[in-house]
């Protein structure tokens, strides 16, 4: 083959340098062509692909598919010419010496009829019975063995793994540890002297496929007080497995490294619909965002002045947000990476940068209103001042924290738990308040936008409901289970966090109907007295506490405190972990949780402890609001890249989104990112107008506030007309490639564990650096 394609190449080369220069188009199309019939189906896959294969490309898939078939025809050879010989047990023959029985014979024995011939019993050696592996005894095998649940039981060696070989086989090819025993990891970074392997051996499995070597390392290990150097490969399978090349393979394999971490989330590979129990989690963390003290203000503000009139709003953005949110997901499933790492290998350094620091600056926004509500609900249960509750936010978001020492599942099960508290809180407000079930429906089905204001509400509503963050954090938090990698296994994945999304999201919708709904019941009460119309007007977390208390009794304020810290405890962990994945996606740079949360917290407390000394309640709540205009600001710059990425067969191979999809979502993305600069232009205007600066001045607030927003747009503008230009490796999409579709065999990969996700959410289980 290697000889073909040089002839080849030689042939483009001399046609290049006569002015006649082949595409690659033509030359693939020439090379397939003179292909023998052993390469007839590799030639139909290759011609029937809708994107042209690069020559060198094609050459690489044909030097692999040529060692295949050398290697099935040595194989083959070596089947026909030998027998397995497996560890059996034999019995040796009984002394059946037996003589004729004659009528002359009167005796037994020698000379007598049907008599035995003694000292004829062949005892066979007992080197052919069989060894047990648990008790290293002769004589009786595993699955006999008395010890065999004996859990306290220390066998004189450690436990061997055996394999069934040819008789005569020379075979030096590379074999893939069995796992018989207890000594795999998965971390290849407990291994030593690692570097990259460009051959084309690879690891011949049981059904003659192979596995493509991407990397040679070597271990110590450690048996009866001597070091012993061994060579060992990794492959190019989404599993990290480690191999071993030893042409005495019926010898027992050492002991490598420590076990796998057992902590991590795995996906059963058999189809059924219990699955899904296996992803829920991710959608609990990321529905936070849309449940957090910034969406309850501005909750409470559309029920006070509109009623019910705004409820439709709410489910429209929710639907909105299921599909931006289902991108995020499928993107961190099909590629294996989220979306910070994508926009890092996309973007040159200084577009990159400038990404991290937007992103770093929303997530300290998305903080700040989360300080300020666990204040007012501290305020509201204990009477703690609003200043001292500012600094009390950073002990306790430490505190929960250290609940990931428990393992991921523990902490997605409290943030659960806190999004049930939310709402069983505010389902008892309604039970206090009792709204009109008649007009709730109508306000949900029915959309209108009357009296001043309305509109600038409902963008507000609109542009709050779809964080920044939240589609870095859905991104990576989806790596967190391990999958099985086929086509069915990543599409299943795909499937069911969609649906786990939606039941998240559907709590949330209905904890922000619970709220638009209490507050419209009880500003609409008919025994409201002066003051409490006026907090009507202005409604804000702290208002809302007087105005519950008030009008529903005593408990309902204290149900609303509750539930507004546990939005505001739950938002924090989120962002700390959002945060996380920000930092190593586009730095590729890590901190430890309790670092990273006091140094995200501390730029929130300042400015939220400086306006809550000054200003008081009334300016904490006003921060809430500068902090809304930041996420908007932000949200182009972390939307367009998710739907750029999703939307480009480069980055997602086969599990590319539809014309339809990429048309829905674009739509979405464009209503979504037009309302927010919408808000954004406005809310400057207003500012400037009512600002009281003097002519001269507000003309230089104004040129220098347009001018930003004109590089503001360039920098959108940059985003949506870019090309992707990095290209993702995808398993499905390699296979797709060469005309392979993934079948049942091929269901059993399963993707690589990424340490540095798993890191962010689980500490380490035992010394890693501890050797067997």
């Amino acid at each position: 083959m290697e000889i073909y394609l040089d002839h080849v190449k030689t042939i483009v080369d001399d046609l290049a340098a006569v002015g006649q220069p082949l595409d690659d188009q033509t030359v693939t199309h020439y090379v397939v062509n003179g292909l023998g019939p052993d390469f007839e189906p590799f030639t139909q896959m290759v011609t029937k692909q809708v994107d042209h294969v690069s020559f060198d490309a094609l050459t690489n898939l044909l030097l692999t598919k040529e060692h295949r078939l050398q290697l099935q025809v040595h194989l083959q050879k070596l089947e026909s010419s030998s027998r397995p010989s497996l560890n059996v047990a034999t019995r040796g023959h009984r002394g059946g010496g037996r003589t004729s029985r004659g009528r002359h014979s009167k005796g037994r024995g020698q000379n007598g009829g049907c008599g035995f011939e003694r000292n004829q019993h062949d005892r066979s050696d007992s080197s052919n019975r069989p060894l047990c592996k648990i008790c290293n005894k002769r004589g009786h095998t595993v699955i006999r063995c008395h010890n065999r649940f004996n859990l306290s039981y220390q066998p004189p060696a450690p436990p061997e793994a055996h394999s069934a070989q040819l008789d005569n086989s020379f075979d030096s090819a590379w074999y893939i540890e069995s796992r018989a025993s207890h000594h795999i990891s998965s971390d290849a970074s407990l291994l030593t002297d690692s570097g990259s392997y460009n051959g084309l051996d690879q690891v011949m499995l049981g059904n003659i496929s192979g596995l493509t070597i991407s990397a040679i390392v070597n271990w110590l290990s450690k048996e009866i007080n001597r070091l012993e150097s061994n060579k060992m490969v990794i492959t190019g399978a989404t599993e990290t497995q480690f191999i071993v090349n030893d042409g005495r393979r019926g010898l027992s394999n050492v002991p490598l490294i420590d076990s796998v971490d057992n902590e991590q989330i795995i996906i059963p590979e058999t189809k059924s619909w219990k699955n899904f129990f296996a992803y829920l989690g991710p959608g609990f963390l990321v529905s936070i965002a849309y449940i957090d003290p910034g969406n309850f203000e501005t909750d409470l503000q559309a029920g006070a002045q509109y009623k019910y009139e705004l409820l439709w709003i709410i489910l429209v953005a929710s639907c909105a947000a299921l599909v931006i949110q289902s991108l995020a997901a499928n993107l961190g499933v099909v590629t294996g990476k989220h979306l910070s790492e994508h926009c890092r290998a996309e973007y040159p350094k200084v577009p990159n940068f400038l990404l991290w620091v937007i992103a770093e600056i929303a997530i300290v926004a998305c903080d700040i209103p989360e300080v300020i509500g666990t204040a007012f609900a501290l305020n509201m249960l204990f009477s703690i001042p609003v200043w001292c509750g500012v600094l009390l936010t950073g002990l306790s978001t430490l505190m929960f924290l250290a609940l990931q020492q428990y393992g991921v599942r523990k902490l997605e099960l409290f943030i659960a738990l806190l999004v049930f508290t939310m709402a069983g809180c505010f389902l008892a407000e309604l039970g206090y308040a009792k709204p009109k079930s008649s007009e709730i429906l109508k306000g949900l089905f029915v959309p209108q936008l009357k009296g001043n204001g309305a509109t600038g509400l409902a963008v507000s509503l609109l542009g709050a409901m779809v964080m920044p963050h939240n589609l870095f954090l859905h991104s990576a938090l989806v790596l967190s289970r391990r999958i099985p990698r086929s086509i069915h296994g990543i599409k299943e994945a795909c499937r069911y966090y969609t649906l786990e999304s939606a039941f998240a999201l559907t709590v949330a919708f209905l904890i922000n109907v619970s709220v638009i709904s209490v507050s419209g019941a009880v500003c609409d009460s008919s025994n409201l007295n002066p003051e409490d119309r006026r907090s009507c007007s202005d409604l804000d977390l702290n208002k809302a506490s007087f105005l519950l208390k008030n009008v529903l009794g005593n408990w309902s304020s204290k149900l609303f405190g509750i539930a507004l810290l546990a939005s505001g405890q739950s938002s924090t962990i989120t962002g700390t972990y959002a945060g996380q994945y920000v930092m190593q996606g586009f730095l590729d740079l890590r901190l430890r949780p309790w670092i990273r949360n006091l140094l995200t917290r501390s730029l929130a407390i300042i400015p939220s402890l400086i306006v809550a000394l000054i200003g008081g309640s009334s300016g904490a709540g006003k921060l809430i609001i500068i902090a809304s205009m930041i996420l908007s600001f932000e949200l182009p710059f972390a939307l367009i890249p998710l739907l750029k990425f999703t939307s480009s067969k480069t980055k997602m191979g086969p599990y590319v989104n539809s014309k339809k999809v990429s048309a829905l979502t674009w739509m979405i993305g464009s209503l979504i990112m037009g309302i927010n600069i919408y808000y954004i232009v406005t809310s400057f205007v207003n500012l400037l107008l009512h600002s009281g600066l003097r002519t001269p001045a507000a003309v230089f607030a104004g040129i220098f506030g347009f001018s930003g927003l004109l590089i503001y747009m360039a920098g959108i503008i940059y985003l949506v007309v870019r090309k992707n230009k990095e290209i993702t490796p995808l398993l499905a999409m390699e296979q797709a490639e060469i005309g392979q579709t993934c079948n049942n065999s091929d269901n059993q990969r399963a993707i690589h564990r990424r340490e540095d996700i798993a890191s962010m959410q689980l500490p380490p289980t035992g010394n890693a650096t501890d050797l067997d």
